[in-house]
């Protein structure tokens, strides 16, 4: 399995645990649909009563995050609705800052997920071009509505990836004024400060005690209580060191389910080739926090190695939706396809494949692999 840059959107699937009264898919189905629909009205409806259910008791965060976590879909489809609905609702704080989160996703894509040396300058331009169109929305949406949480995580998640620790502890405290038991604010706080973004175990450490006091107002912070292993669970999976990884995600999930917790448990067992307890994880990470194209393309790569290939193709559709333009998991599909004896579907994954990787020996191959299937099983 390829892993290098993590997608950014870690900041909002922190804030996902298991305290949700309706069921996650269910919500970002609906919202999805009904942005494709171009159901406006609705959609505002919607969103409003998230937003005001969350202000009534902060339980009802994480439906909030998992309702705005849906336009976190890098999929230029979706860029002349959003003008659309930004068009019929001017005044709307939803519609930029859902247009914001699209950016955001746009400037994540644009990136890939490769290492910085591996990443050419036309891609890092194309996430600053996309990133500065996120900000602006974002603060346009501020401006409108300064109570919409979503505005500040995902405010804070571009200061994170510009490196400036100012701004972001900035955006934390005024955060804070309005939303004191902030599990996404504290979550995507203790994220800047993991070492990777220059901080350090002991300034994690050091949050964690300021937020223990807290843990009476909101159970889901208790889950930030051993965050410490979770980041070390996570550089163990960077390093290859998957046992390890497994038992610090499991002694960090010890205080509550995260589905971060769970989505990478569920990728170090599935580097330990455990298929049904990589599944296990993963699948719960996906039942609170559905829209993770990562998640869902590792989930997929365990069921077709249990043979189960049209659930592979499913969960690659569904990750291709938020991610279009991933050119390994297109390409995968199309094997997958190609296995199943869907041989039309097959041509025309590695068709587009190649249209994103042209000089990929391995996608031309495939493609007249699946050329010949599908001429194969045509009258003479």
């Amino acid at each position: 399995m390829k892993r290098a840059f993590q997608r950014i959107v870690i900041l909002v699937t922190l804030s996902m645990c298991l305290q949700a009264t309706q069921a996650a898919e269910n919500i970002d189905n609906n919202i999805i649909t009904l942005l494709r629909n171009k159901n406006f009205s609705k959609l505002e409806t919607e969103l409003n009563t998230f937003q005001e259910n969350y202000l009534a008791d902060v339980k009802n965060e994480h439906n909030l995050n998992t309702a705005f976590n849906a336009f976190y879909r890098a999929n230029p489809s979706y860029e002349s609705i959003y003008n659309e609905w930004i068009k019929k609702f001017p005044n709307s704080a939803n519609a930029f800052l859902a247009r914001g989160i699209y950016f955001t996703a746009m400037g994540g894509s644009s990136r890939g997920t490769k290492y910085r040396s591996d990443t050419s300058k036309s891609q890092i331009d194309g996430m600053k071009i996309f990133y500065t169109k996120a900000f602006n929305d974002l603060e346009k949406a501020k401006e409108l509505n300064s109570k919409l949480l979503p505005i500040y995580v995902y405010e804070m998640t571009l200061q994170i990836v510009d490196g400036n620790k100012a701004n972001v502890l900035a955006l934390k405290n005024s955060a804070l004024k309005t939303h004191p038991y902030s599990f996404s604010i504290r979550s995507a706080y203790l994220w800047s400060l993991q070492p990777r973004w220059g901080g350090s175990m002991e300034k994690i450490e050091n949050e964690i005690t300021t937020i223990k006091p807290l843990y009476g107002k909101n159970p889901l912070l208790k889950t930030l209580d051993d965050y410490t292993s979770a980041e070390l669970g996570e550089q163990a999976l960077l390093a290859q060191k998957y046992q390890s990884a497994v038992e610090l995600f499991t002694k960090a999930l010890r205080n509550g389910e995260n589905t971060w917790y769970y989505s990478q448990r569920g990728e170090a067992y599935s580097n330990l080739k455990m298929r049904d307890e990589a599944l296990q994880d993963l699948e719960k990470s996906l039942s609170l926090d559905p829209n993770q194209p990562h998640t869902l393309s590792i989930a997929a790569f365990n069921y077709a190695n249990q043979f189960n290939l049209l659930k592979a193709i499913e969960y690659l559709d569904r990750s291709l939706d938020a991610e279009p333009n991933d050119e390994w998991n297109v390409h995968m599909r199309g094997a997958y396809n190609l296995n199943a004896g869907r041989y039309k579907e097959a041509l025309s994954d590695f068709t587009k494949a190649i249209e994103l990787n042209p000089s990929s020996k391995e996608y031309i191959q495939h493609r007249d692999l699946a050329l010949q299937a599908v001429q194969s099983t045509q009258p003479h």
